[in-house]
């Protein structure tokens, strides 16, 4: 077993996967919404623009709920891998996939940093990525290392983080920064933290100036505010901004936009 320090404990995410509103809706709302979201589509956009025709599958660590395993899936038509060290969260990515009628897919119910999943994966998929897990550690070197291993030579290796630092900072809880190392939230850091026999397509941040979705509160007050700010965003900006995307005119910076993205090829 690596080691790596772990910033949350089992039970965390055991108890937010047994929760049924992880359970991924088939409602049209729900899908039209996750359609327009500009966090989403500028990730995935960034992810074709480096794909080749040749690659077949794409594994996700830290894989629950799935739904990013599922646009994959129905973006690149890559067969979906994913690993998932607590039963609840097995359990859920195999039920949103198959609510969204997805059927070839394998999840491994394993701890990723085990030696023995890593020995037996080494070099086997052609993109390798994650979504919010790499801040739960204080490692990132070897963290991005354990990413390059299990990713095929000349295969894709692709990490986004939530940017918690700047202006975001003010808006969560000293709890929610508790469980993430807020230290790698930073371009430099990254870029001095990675391991030999990678090579950089992007590094920068993404997601557009804002993404009220990032945060979430106890206050009802406060969360019915931010809900009706989220879908105010979703309805009206997101779409705007997406279009804008598409003539090459993005609106990141580091004090506001909700995510850092890395993506590198494995020489």
């Amino acid at each position: 077993m690596l080691d790596i320090k772990r910033f949350t404990e089992k039970n965390y995410w055991d108890t937010m996967y047994s929760n049924k509103r992880t359970i991924l809706s088939n409602s049209k709302v729900s899908q039209l919404l996750s359609l327009i979201g500009l966090q989403d589509y500028e990730y995935f956009e960034l992810i074709k623009n480096n794909l080749k025709k040749q690659f077949s599958s794409i594994l996700e660590i830290g894989c629950a709920p799935g739904g990013y395993l599922i646009k994959a899936k129905k973006r690149f038509d890559l067969k979906p891998f994913g690993v998932e060290y607590t039963k609840s969260g097995v359990d859920l990515t195999k039920l949103n996939l198959k609510k969204k009628n997805i059927v070839d897919y394998e999840i491994f119910f394993n701890d990723v940093f085990d030696k023995e999943f890593i020995s037996n994966n080494l070099n086997r998929f052609n993109v390798v990525f994650s979504n919010g897990f790499v801040e739960h550690f204080d490692n990132l070197k070897d963290l991005i290392d354990l990413h390059k291993k299990l990713t095929s030579k000349g295969g894709l290796l692709v990490i986004s983080i939530p940017n918690l630092r700047y202006l975001n900072s003010f808006l969560v809880s000293d709890k929610t920064k508790s469980i993430h190392n807020l230290e790698i939230m930073d371009l430099d850091f990254i870029r001095n933290n990675l391991p030999d026999g990678l090579e950089i397509k992007y590094l920068n941040y993404c997601g557009g100036l804002f993404n009220v979705g990032l945060f979430h509160y106890k206050n009802k007050f406060l969360e019915i505010i931010r809900s009706g700010c989220f879908l105010v965003q979703r309805l009206i900006f997101d779409p705007l901004f997406i279009l804008l995307l598409k003539f090459g005119i993005s609106f990141n910076w580091k004090y506001s936009s909700p995510a850092i993205v890395l993506i590198c090829s494995k020489k």
